[in-house]
């Protein structure tokens, strides 16, 4: 799936992502912490949209054929990828409807909203709400014709996502870091609050082989 990745290096230097790259920082306080000499955050909340689901939004949008684009698109969310997928559809000039929740964040919706996508509220009731709002999606695709865009189920939109691996790459090799040691992903865990450290640990083995094994080195 990734290999697909560096097949259109001008999408990952295109100036709205170069627009929205922010730089690895180096906060003393979590070196102190963990007890690591350096520790650089790629703090993906300073993202367009305020996430890294803009990434894969924006490089889905431009896998669409021409005739896809002028249909448009339609996707079920109740936050982060609405906004994502409004952004990177108003971009390429892509009309885009979101299905959200009716009971969604209304701060995601208006935001989604203000950067023009239509939005379609489902009212699930008792039912599960991503069931829901998935079926009402798929309706609407199948009425309008519109390119159904699933938020993580999507192979080109996951490749979009791992752009934030390739930058951070990047920046090491300015930096003049050959690869990190351990790399940890820190993820917001619903009704359970923060998971601190250590959440994704990736030795610096397993960072090589997977590599290696995918064609990247």
């Amino acid at each position: 799936m990734f290999r697909t990745l560096p097949k259109s290096p001008a999408l990952l230097t295109s100036p709205e992502l170069q627009q929205s790259r922010h730089p690895s920082s180096k906060p003393r306080a979590f070196a102190r912490l963990s007890g690591a000499s350096r520790v650089l955050v790629k703090p993906e909340s300073l993202q367009r949209t305020g996430s890294f689901k803009f990434r894969g939004a924006y490089w889905r949008v431009n896998q669409l054929t021409p005739a896809e684009k002028a249909r448009g698109v339609v996707a079920y969310s109740s936050g982060n990828f609405a906004q994502g997928l409004a952004a990177a559809a108003r971009i390429a000039k892509v009309p885009c409807t979101i299905v959200m929740p009716v009971d969604a964040p209304e701060a995601k919706r208006k935001g989604a909203e203000s950067l023009g996508a239509r939005i379609v509220l489902s009212r699930h009731g008792d039912r599960p709400r991503e069931e829901v709002a998935s079926a009402l999606a798929r309706e609407i695709s199948q009425n309008e014709g519109l390119a159904l865009l699933h938020p993580f189920d999507d192979a080109s939109i996951v490749a979009g996502q791992a752009g934030a691996g390739l930058e951070t790459l990047e920046q090491f090799d300015r930096l003049g870091i050959a690869y990190p040691d351990t790399v940890f992903s820190l993820r917001r865990w619903r009704r359970t609050g923060w998971r601190h450290f250590p959440c994704l640990p990736l030795p610096l083995t397993h960072y090589q082989g997977h590599c290696r094994r995918t064609g990247w080195i």
